[in-house]
């Protein structure tokens, strides 16, 4: 036990909890949008996974990281495209639209990986996103870690605030909350629900495809199933940060925790079942899920629930 009360241990844990937290914060706050503005994405699961995929390919032919982010997002926008066009036109289900969608990238990614890449025992590299220190912060004890981060983690903390701003203090973000607090009476103040809800599927699109790009471009490869279920996750932490950027900050840092943990543990042979470890993200999410179910805060009111324009009736 002598080993886990160390500096070194500790600032390195609390690194790698940075880093694994980076995805989860940003597909959580592409949930709270989708969910602000009433929609729920079951599908953020399989949309990382696509980040991943597309984000490796682009960085592969396209020379480097900046393609791959750009793949990343144009896949975002495609597939937001896609859902609103299910959901808000068609009006299928939200949840069976996520599911599926889920199965598909699932299946997608690992059969272009191999058309495209072929089968190989050692997979191609790409170019990896690289840390960018600033000076004098970046050496200050336990606590340095936090100013020597790449470019996308500097952007996706920057991105909580400006979250926050754009939900509580900008017209925009009033519409957002007023169509997912009441889609009819917003509808009634002018407010366009199709079209805002069809920008909340892009953004939250967007952000998920850009949490696998991240996934991906920090370590240079892409492997089947690499989200690991951290779409799930982030649909947990929406719930356990009460639909706010800034409780999702904090809620992404303590499952990141959760599983730097349970990865350090298992290196250091404790005698634990790795069983055991392993679950600690997941349970983690069960207590989170309980807690958000017995809470009497439940905002917005009609997350998943369809908008039918009244004089319109649906297919």
């Amino acid at each position: 036990m002598e080993n886990v009360l160390t500096t070194t241990f500790v600032t390195g844990l609390l690194a790698s909890s940075f880093s694994l937290a980076i995805p989860l914060l940003l597909a959580t706050l592409g949930e709270v949008f989708v969910e602000r503005s009433g929609l729920l994405n079951m599908g953020i699961e399989g949309m990382i996974l696509m980040g991943c995929f597309v984000s490796y390919i682009g960085a592969v032919y396209g020379g480097g990281v900046m393609m791959g982010i750009l793949a990343s997002i144009v896949m975002g926008v495609l597939i937001g495209l896609l859902m609103a066009l299910l959901t808000l036109k068609m009006h299928a289900n939200q949840s069976i639209c996520g599911i599926v969608f889920n199965f598909f990238a699932t299946g997608a990614t690992g059969f272009f990986n191999r058309y495209i890449m072929g089968v190989s025992l050692i997979p191609t590299t790409v170019q990896t996103l690289q840390p960018l220190p600033i000076p004098f912060l970046s050496e200050i004890p336990i606590i340095g870690f936090l100013f020597n981060q790449n470019i996308m983690a500097y952007l996706t903390v920057i991105l909580v605030p400006i979250a926050a701003f754009l939900l509580f203090r900008t017209n925009l973000g009033l519409k957002i909350r007023a169509v997912g607090g009441n889609a009819q009476a917003a509808d009634t103040m002018g407010i366009d629900v199709i079209k805002i809800r069809s920008w909340m599927w892009i953004v939250g699109a967007v952000l998920a495809c850009l949490a696998g790009a991240y996934l991906t471009l920090t370590i240079g490869l892409f492997s089947d199933g690499m989200s690991n279920n951290r779409g799930f996750i982030a649909i947990a932490l929406v719930v356990f940060a009460r639909w706010m950027p800034w409780n999702a900050l904090l809620g992404a840092f303590v499952f990141g925790f959760a599983d730097a943990l349970q990865l350090r543990l298992q290196a250091l042979s404790l005698g634990i079942p790795y069983q055991f470890l392993v679950m600690l993200p997941y349970v983690l999410t069960i207590i989170v899920l309980i807690i958000g179910a017995s809470s009497k805060y439940v905002n917005p009111s009609v997350v998943a629930v369809p908008y039918v324009r009244e004089g319109k009736e649906l297919n």
